[in-house]
Parts: structure tokens; C-alpha cells; sequence
């Protein structure tokens, strides 16, 4: 972990000194929080899939070390934890999108299925059809719900109407340097960028 070719806990005495004690007490409470809200959860890797089970054991494994960490330790060992640790809840949180969204592909596909289903006990019922059942279930008619239909829009009076702000174009518009009367860009807190050592000696090639 470097910066200007120094390591993190290079440079004078002085400065080492002024950052060590601005961070250390922040990097001690955020590893224990993080290991804290690990403990919450009380996930258990076995009941996920293989790569999975992996990335949350190294996650556990990361952020309950931070519990380990003592103040003696060097400001350039805690960061190393820190990093360790976004490391694996990144790919913990990449698995689990990766699995949440094959379950909505899934759950999209059964809701079709019984919806066709349930339009045609529907329409076997308007027909006349009497006695749907089995051993749980009976089926019934029911009157159709009311549904909105907006016939003419310019005749709506405008107490219904809503107007809501394009907000990607006022932000578009501002980041082109124009003026819009009402609104300004706020920037938030700088943050990081965190990527593999291979891709950032790429980048330097390249450049």
C-alpha cells in the first residue's frame, strides 16, 4: 500500500503521528461495528452455494480479525484489514445480487404461470362452469375490481395532476456548466478506488 512511493506509514515523524492517531480510533471502531453487524446476522455459509459459502467465510473471517486488532499495530496493518474485508463483502454482495436476481427471474416466470392459470378457472366460472375444487380448495366468482382508465387527460382537473422535476436533465444541464434557476450540484465525501494490482500496472502502461 503505497502513495508517492512511500508506504502508508512513511514520512516524518510528525505527520505519521498526526494521521496514525486520526485514523487509528476510527479504523479500530469501524472493523469492530463491521464484525459486530457480521455476528447480527447470523448467516450460516452452509446453506448457500459453494462460492458463496467461501466468500462469506472469508468475510467472517476478515471483519471478526478486527476485533483482534490491537492499538500497538501499525496504521498500514489496519488498512490492510480494512481492505480485506471491503474485498470480501464485495464479492459476498455480488454473489447475493447474482443469486437474488436468478430469483426474480424465477418468481417472474411462476407469477405468469399462475396468473394464465387463475384467468382460466376464471373464465371456466363466467361460462358456468360450477364445483371447482380438491381437497383444500373451493374456487367461487367474485365481481371484477374497478380499474382506472384515464379517457381524456386535458380535461383532468389539476388538484389530480403531479408535476415532477426531470431530475436527470436539471443534472445533465448543470454538469454542462448551465444555469438552472432552483437547483445546484452538491458533491458528496471523496472517497476510494480500489483496484487489482494487475489493472492498475495496466493503466500505467497504457499511459
Amino acid at each position: 500500500m503505497e502513495r508517492g512511493g512511500q508506504g502508508v506509514g512513511s514520512g516524518s515523524e510528525e505527520g505519521t503521528g498526526r494521521v496514525a492517531g486520526s485514523l487509528e480510533t476510527e479504523l479500530v471502531e469501524g472493523l469492530r461495528t463491521a464484525a459486530n453487524r457480521q455476528r447480527s446476522a447470523k448467516v450460516d455459509p452452509g446453506t448457500f452455494e459453494s462460492d458463496l459459502s467461501a466468500a462469506l467465510i472469508g468475510l467472517d473471517a476478515a471483519v471478526g480479525a478486527g476485533m483482534d486488532v490491537a492499538r500497538g499495530n501499525s496504521l498500514e496493518h489496519m488498512l490492510r484489514m480494512a481492505l480485506g474485508a471491503v474485498k470480501q463483502g464485495e464479492a459476498v454482495g455480488a454473489r447475493l445480487k447474482s443469486i437474488r436476481d436468478g430469483v426474480q427471474d424465477v418468481q417472474r416466470v411462476v407469477d405468469a404461470n399462475v396468473q394464465i392459470l387463475r384467468d382460466a378457472m376464471a373464465e371456466a366460472v363466467a361460462a358456468g362452469v360450477t364445483g371447482i375444487q380438491d381437497e383444500h380448495h373451493t374456487v367461487s366468482p367474485t365481481k371484477g375490481k374497478p380499474k382506472l382508465r384515464i379517457t381524456d387527460p386535458a380535461k383532468l382537473p389539476y388538484r389530480y395532476l403531479e408535476t415532477v422535476p426531470n431530475e436527470a436533465a436539471i443534472r445533465t444541464a448543470l454538469l454542462e456548466g448551465k444555469e438552472v434557476p432552483g437547483a445546484v450540484l452538491e458533491y458528496g465525501d471523496p472517497g476510494i478506488v480500489i483496484r487489482a494490482k494487475s489493472e492498475a500496472k495496466g493503466k500505467r502502461r497504457k499511459g
